[in-house]
């Protein structure tokens, strides 16, 4: 931190009883994969509709009616900070474990199924006063805890097919997008030239007139395609002109997301009634290995 006397640089430390949050910002196209692995990702959204968006509610802080809303958003954040203090240490128990699924094509998913579990206890745990609290006796001491339900699972399934997704995906978010793009534009050359895809070369510079980008956010995600060879650089005449070839056909372009393939609640109570209708097969799974 910084020396509030001299404004220097000092190291501090702390001294804080877990568990551990961390929030950081970056404005880098990737982190190195050990340390992406610890961290749940969220990205902003850097297509011109959203700042679209973001300017009309810029312009709408400065009206009456925003001077209202900001008054009201402090009260409201002021009761979601009361409604968490209430909160109260419980366990959570989760009866449908053997119902859920989850990717295992990469070791990154051994903590990404932590983090997808721990979600669906967050989201119980949130509820914990609209629910039956039970009690189960361990050695003697009564432990209190509260059961996930299916719509925690639902609510949990969605949130992490947009946030748990992104690590599936080997290029970050806002490559990905300016993949999505180059490709749209590409094949707009294509079709109008009568040529294929690959044969299409392209500049930096009609990148930007193509997506409204600047330079420097062009330059900061262009880079990551290059090294994942969803583009090949051509050098032109003694170095001079500077193109680019699409190595990419298109996979996977509709909203450039990447779902997780969760067992959703409607086949989850299917299964259920699977096994309640064949009560010969749940003695089986309840038989010892021989």
């Amino acid at each position: 931190g910084k020396d509030p006397g001299t404004g220097k640089m000092k190291t501090e430390e702390y001294t804080v009883n877990g568990p551990v949050a961390v929030m950081i910002t970056t404005t880098a196209a990737e982190l190195e994969g050990e340390t992406a692995s610890r961290f749940l990702f969220l990205t902003i959204d850097e297509s011109t509709k959203m700042t679209e968006a973001i300017h009309r509610m810029q312009r709408e802080a400065e009206t009456l009616q925003g001077l209202i809303r900001r008054k009201k958003q402090d009260r409201i954040i002021n009761k979601h900070h009361n409604a968490q203090r209430l909160l109260k240490p419980m366990a959570v128990v989760n009866p449908f474990t053997k119902y859920l699924s989850y990717p295992n094509q990469s070791l990154r998913t051994r903590r990404d199924h932590k983090k997808y579990l721990g979600l669906i206890r967050a989201i119980t745990f949130l509820y914990q006063y609209q629910r039956k609290i039970k009690t189960v006796d361990v050695e003697g001491e009564p432990v209190q805890y509260i059961e996930v339900t299916l719509d925690d699972i639902d609510r949990a399934n969605r949130l992490a097919n947009e946030v748990l997704g992104q690590s599936l995906d080997e290029l970050a978010r806002p490559s990905r997008t300016l993949l999505s793009s180059i490709y749209k534009m590409v094949k707009e050359i294509a079709d109008k030239s009568k040529t294929c895809l690959d044969e299409v070369f392209f500049t930096r510079r009609m990148i930007r007139e193509f997506t409204g980008w600047s330079d420097w956010q062009i330059k900061a995600h262009i880079k990551q395609l290059e090294e994942m060879e969803y583009l090949h650089v051509r050098v032109g005449a003694q170095g001079k002109q500077y193109a680019y070839a699409l190595n990419y056909r298109g996979q996977g372009i509709e909203g450039g997301k990447c779902y997780l393939n969760l067992t959703p609640v409607a086949e989850i109570k299917k299964l259920m009634g699977l096994r309640q209708a064949t009560p010969s097969q749940v003695k089986k799974d309840q038989a010892p290995d021989k």
